[in-house]
Order: structure tokens, then sequence, then C-alpha cells
């Protein structure tokens, strides 16, 4: 039932609001008013009032649809002669209830008689009903000076006029949706939709004021961002509406008065009136402008939100905790959550389930098994199918740790079901591109031993047909080996990422394989535009160093002369191309920059690059706690003991212990000519991103989320322990940040409600 038609119900039910019709009469007896003496001339008049409505399927024809509340059990007329006011008759009293002598009861409903004895002339009158009979206790409705003509022949004739009821108790509630919660009188909005209340004022009997006869609403609100739609009519339904503003989180403060304009008398000062209503706290923190979907937030893989998050170097001090949830069964979670329009889906490592939770307050809005083990995170496609979708990946291993071909699925959002699933050729880790009905999947696990050719896959967005299939190694297949570990990055006509070593050399040279272990860029129909070699093998590289690319990258500029193409190589460098000219012919990739990001050369890792569209935020690898001479010895020297895993990722397989004995590692910020501005010291080695809003980067650090000052000297702005080691990547939206842990935690943070004014949130027109 709509909050329309249930007011409706309860105005059917009671009211307080009458319109007397005059009529003559049979004369009553009324009390006389002390001093008057009732002239010659006056005449006999009587006045019916209707004080019950009629029985259920009586005729009401002929008698006015107004009456009184049966709250009222009595009431006086007092009246005054024109034009001076001086009394001029009798005050009259009439109990109003069934068994009253007054009062008679047929099929039509209860009618009382109003008796007055008056000269013919022009009078006013007031009229009061009362919660007790003759006229006792608390004044439930009012009216006075009502103009009435007495006639000669015993009738009156009256304009319509209204009682008033007089407020006692003003009940404000709002109307519930999903995605509106309250706590007392404290509603907290999660949309831009306008949040409605209804008003129900009852008087002192109880009774409820309904129809023509209530005050007029005024609503405030202390946060003139907020917009107040006032209540139009005080006879129609009662209800206001207020529009929360863009961005946030914000809070108002809404006050409620009632008053009667169209009366020269204050009601709101009879003796127990009250004409204000509690105090209303509406907060407003939107999720449906949440935007982060995919890894690194967007397909340029920036990690940059531009919307309006209210996070900056002054207020990110002042984050906290909103929710957290764990997951059934505590499983990891490696990868950042997606979070969009109240969704935050979290996939769980293995077993491989995903999640979608409630961005309002962690609930579970549905879950999905899909098999296996899995640390690609989740990418949504807000307008693929009936209601959006949610593309995941599993990573399958046979016998003896063997790479085995894994699943793609399509989940719709709305429920999580499965709306197609598909073989890809290798392991699911870094992100796809959805693009012009398309999806371009990479996969990985042809490190040697392994030697599984994989690469890049088009995927058929609406059925999950295979298309085209890319492969690194390109001229050795099978068994050539070569992946892409990191995410694909797309600038609206390319796309660009990392690609892993192969089972064989690599180089510049002719007869070796100059698609692997660096970067390379298609077109949107797998032809090869541009390849860069980051290291040469000269062997097949089972126990040196794993020198290929395991980073996403990161694009600035996309469609302009000045586009550039980011990305990390566990050689310790990060290299920048101009790649502008991809859709030139020839086309071309031209070396920007290199930035030896650690000193230790060889010592680099996998985590992807973001940037503020000016400088870049990357972690740097890993650093020996003790002698870093001795330690480089044993890793570069032929036959020497291999580094753990976690360290230089070998044959592709990633484990899950992330914080490493004897290594550390640093979040570092460079400036855009390459110089170092800042370092962050963290002993986990970090295999996803650090995300940048307003000048702030949040990142994981250990057993903690972090905000640093971006221009600052990464200042540390405000940290959250958290139960499990992060080794996931925060997602930064206007309703907040969020991230989950390797114990199954799911974390939410948002800013306090502001009490201040705004402006509606707008993307911002720069490209990062």
């Amino acid at each position: 039932m709509s909050w329309v038609h249930r007011v409706a119900e309860r105005a059917a039910a009671v009211t307080a609001a009458a319109s007397l019709v005059a009529c003559s009469g049979a004369s009553h007896a009324s009390p006389a008013m002390p001093g008057y003496v009732p002239p010659a001339a006056s005449v006999r008049v009587a006045i019916p009032v209707r004080v019950a409505p009629p029985a259920t399927g009586a005729s009401a024809k002929g008698v006015s649809p107004a009456y009184f509340s049966t709250k009222a059990q009595s009431l006086t007329v007092a009246f005054f002669s024109k034009p001076h006011g001086t009394p001029a008759g009798n005050v009259t009293l009439a109990n109003l209830s069934p068994s009253s002598s007054e009062c008679t009861t047929s099929a039509q409903g209860t009618v009382c008689t109003i008796a007055a004895s008056l000269a013919p002339g022009d009078y006013y009158c007031t009229v009061e009903t009362y919660s007790q009979p003759n006229g006792h206790g608390p004044v439930l409705s009012i009216q006075e000076y009502i103009p009435l003509t007495v006639n000669a022949d015993s009738s009156i004739t009256t304009p319509p006029w209204t009682l008033w009821g007089v407020p006692h108790t003003i009940d404000v509630e709002p109307v519930m949706t999903p995605s509106l919660r309250r706590s007392g009188s404290t509603v907290t909005a999660f949309s831009l939709s306008r949040v409605y209340y209804t008003v129900s004022a009852y008087d002192q009997a109880g009774g409820l004021l309904v129809g023509p006869g209530l005050p007029a609403w005024t609503v405030a609100s202390s946060n003139p961002a907020f917009a107040v739609t006032q209540p139009a009519t005080t006879s129609g339904v009662n209800w206001f509406a207020v529009a929360p503003p863009g961005g946030g989180p914000f809070t108002t403060q809404l006050s409620l008065t009632a008053s009667f304009p169209q009366s020269a008398i204050d009601f709101c000062r009879i003796v127990g009136a009250n004409c204000s209503a509690p105090t209303q706290t509406l907060n407003a923190l939107n999720v449906t402008a949440d935007d982060w979907l995919t890894f690194a937030h967007d397909f340029q893989r920036t990690g940059y939100e531009a919307q309006r998050t209210g996070i900056s170097t002054t207020t990110a001090a002042k984050l906290g905790l909103r929710w957290t949830v764990q997951v059934p069964n505590a499983t990891g979670i490696y990868v950042n959550p997606a979070v969009y329009d109240g969704n935050v889906v979290v996939v769980t490592g293995s077993p491989a389930v995903v999640y979608d939770l409630s961005a309002i307050d962690g609930s579970v809005l549905w879950s999905r098994p899909i098999g296996a083990g899995s640390i690609k995170a989740a990418t949504i496609d807000p307008s693929a199918g009936a209601h959006g979708l949610v593309f995941v990946g599993n990573r399958t291993f046979g016998a003896g740790g063997v790479v085995e071909p894994s699943t793609l699925y399509a989940l719709n959002l709305d429920d999580g079901s499965i709306a197609w699933q598909t073989t890809v050729m290798g392991l699911t880790r870094g992100a796809e591109v959805v693009a012009n009905g398309k999806l371009y999947v990479p996969t990985g696990g042809g490190d040697p031993p392994q030697c599984l050719n994989a690469g890049i896959q088009e995927v058929d967005e609406a059925t999950g047909a295979i298309g085209w299939t890319w492969y690194v190694n390109g001229m050795t297949n099978p068994n050539g080996g070569g992946g892409v570990w990191g995410a694909v990055a797309y600038d609206g006509a390319h796309l660009i990422f990392g690609t892993g070593n192969v089972c064989q050399n690599s180089g510049n040279q002719p007869g070796v394989v100059q698609t692997a272990d660096g970067a390379a860029a298609l077109d949107l129909e797998g032809h090869l535009l541009a390849s860069y070699v980051a290291w040469a093998q000269a062997a097949p590289n089972y126990l040196q160093l794993d020198y290929d690319t395991g980073s996403s990258v990161m694009i600035r500029g996309a469609g302009t002369p000045h586009e550039t193409a980011t990305f990390l190589n566990k050689n310790s460098s990060l290299y920048t191309f101009n790649v502008a000219n991809l859709s030139e012919s020839p086309p071309s990739a031209v070396l920007q920059q290199r930035i030896q990001v650690n000193p230790q050369f060889g010592y680099g890792q996998y985590a992807s690059p973001t940037s503020d569209g000016t400088n870049i935020v990357v972690q740097t690898g890993a650093y020996p706690n003790s002698s870093p001479g001795t330690t480089a010895r044993d890793v570069r020297s032929s036959g020497a003991r291999r580094l753990p895993a976690d360290v230089f990722m070998p044959h592709g397989v990633r484990a899950t212990k992330k914080i490493i004995a004897g290594y550390h590692s640093y979040l570092g910020a460079f400036g855009p000519s390459g110089n170092a501005l800042w370092s962050y010291e963290t002993q986990t080695i970090m295999q996803g991103y650090a995300a940048i809003v307003n000048g702030v980067v949040i990142a994981p650090g250990d057993s903690a989320v972090v905000a640093l000052a971006m221009n600052g000297n990464g200042t540390p702005l405000w940290s959250y322990p958290t139960a499990g080691v992060l080794d996931s990547s925060p997602s930064v939206v206007p309703s907040g940040v969020y991230i989950a842990d390797m114990n199954g935690n799911v974390y939410a943070f948002s800013l306090p409600y502001s009490a201040g004014a705004t402006q509606s949130a707008r993307k911002r027109t720069a490209t990062p």
C-alpha cells in the first residue's frame, strides 16, 4: 500500500473538522449569558451538525459530508453583534454524544441541534469544541468571528466556514524505502531520491486532525543544501519532502511548526496547544553515485576518484568505520571491491565465492560460488543485460600444480544468477576491459616450467562466445609460454597491457619473442600495434630472476596528443611511453621516461601505478632488511636459492603469504620529472594499487588502511587497524572507502555527517 493510500485510509476513519449548515428547527434551552436580556423581537433558530459518520451503506443525500470528531463531547457558540462585536445572545451549549438530549441518531448518523434566540440581523459567532460534556475539558477545535445573518423567518444565512483543529501532539513519520535507514528520529538517506514525511496532528483528546481544519505546516532545514518541498495544502494529505544534496556526507535538522494564517487568532496560544513537532535529523550519504567499477577504478587504471567525496587533507583524519562484516568461513579476500550504486562486490580467494554486499549496511544481497580459487577483481558493466552484469573469474590447477583453463562468469547484478560462463585459456588474474559489447580478457600461467600459451581473448559480452585470441608468444604455440598478469588498460581505441616471460629467448633480435617481458598494445581486432621488451631473456629463465611485467598499465591523457602509458616491471623500473600515435601508420609507442624506483635492481614487484594526473604512486618492491650486498649475491648467483614466491612470483603462482621475513617495501610517490617525492614503509608486499582522491593517497599499510598526503611529503593523515593483513586495494567513492582483508573482513569507512552547505556533486572534466 502506498503512503498516499495509507493516509487517506486514516482520514476516512476519524475527523476533527466540520462545516456547519444552518436551518430553522425546534427551540432548545440554552444557558443565559450574565446580564443579557433577549430582545422582544428575537426568533428561535436551530443549527444541526453531524457529529459521527453515517452507518455503512446509509444514504447521505442532503447532508453535509463534514462532521465533528467523536472525541468532541460538547461545544459552545457565542454570538456578537456587527459591527461592534458586543455580546448579542446566549452562550449556547450543546452536548454532542449520541445520548445527549440535543442529539438524535438515525441511519444517516448522529445529528445534534444547537438552538439560540436572536433578533433578526447580522452577527458574528465563535464556536469551540471540548473533550468533555458541558463545555469542560481541553479545547479541541475553534473558529472565531464567523459571519452570519438571522432572517425574520428564523433561517440563518452564513458563508461556508471551518473549525480549526487545535494540535496537541504532532507525529512526523518518514515514509521508509529500501534506501533509507531509521534510528529514532534520525533518518539516513543513501540516495538522492526525495525523502517523504507524513505529518499527523492529534488534539488533546487523541483525535486525529484531518481535512480542511488542519493548521498550515512550515518545514525549516538547518542545512540549506537540502531542498524542502513544503506542504502544498492543509486540506489534502499532509506530507512534505526533502531532497538530499549530492556529495556528502551531510546532515540537517528539520523543524516543523503549525500556524493558522487564515485566522486573526493565534490558536497555538490556547492552553494545551502545541504547534511544534520534535526535531527530525536527516543524514545524507549517497551510494547511488559510487562508480569504482573495476580494478583501479576505471579502464585507464588511474586509481583516481574525481567525484566529490568530502575527503581531503583536512578531513581525512575524521574518517570512521561505518560498518564491517566478515564473509562466511572467514575466507581471505585479495582484490579490491567493485563498488557501484549501493553494491559492494567482493570475491573471496579459496574457495572462490562472489558476495554482493549492501553499501548501506554491509548486509549480503546475494552470493555465488564460482569454483576453485580467485584473485581477480570483479568488473561491473551497469549497462549490460537487463540490470547490469558482473564479470568474475576463477583459477584452476590440476595435479602437481599444472595450470588448467579457467572459467570466466557473467553474473546478473541484481541477483547473482549466472548469465553465462565460458572457458578461457589460462588463469584469470588481471581485470578485463569492457568496450563495444566485448570483453578483452587477460590470462596467465605460462611461466616456466608450465609453458602454457596465454595472452588476451575477446569474449562476447552478451553470450560469452570466444572471438579472437592473441598470444604473448606467437612464435611457439603450443607450449611457448607467456601470459598477461595485470589488468588491461583501454584508451578508447587500443588495449595496452604488460606481458609475462616465455619459455624461450626474448628480446629485440630476429628469431626471438619480441612481445614478452614488457608491454604490448593491440587494436580491438587483436592486431599488434606496438611492443616493448623491458628485459631480454638470453635463455629459458628457470632459475634466474623473473623480470617480466606483473602490473597493470596506467593511461593518462587518453585520446590526446600527450597520451601516455605507464607500467612497473619486476626489474624495478617504471616505464612511461607516449602512445598517442598507436592509430598512425605505422603505429608507434615511444619511451618517454624510465625511473628506477628501487635501487636494488631486480627487486621490483607487480604493484600497479596510479596517478592524480600529475604524480604517480606505486609500491616499489622488496627491500632486504639485512645487508643488501649479501642478499643480492644470493639472488643473482648462478644456481642460488630462489627467493620466496611472494617476492618474485616464479611460475606465475601467487602465494598467500605477503609479509616476508627479512624484507620490507615502500609505497613511493614520483613527480612528473621522475623525482622521488616521498616513501611510506610497509612490511607487506603490495599486489594491487593505492587509490587517490583530492590530494589524499589511500592505501593498504600492513594490518591497517592508511591515508597519506600526496603533496605533503606523504604525511600520514589517518589509519585504521584491520583484523587481518591487507592484501587488497581500496575503492574510494562518494559514499566512502571500502577495502577487505585476508581474514575475510570487509570494511566501509565514511566521514562524519557535515552540517555545512554544499553544491551538487559533479564529475570533474579533467582527465587524470
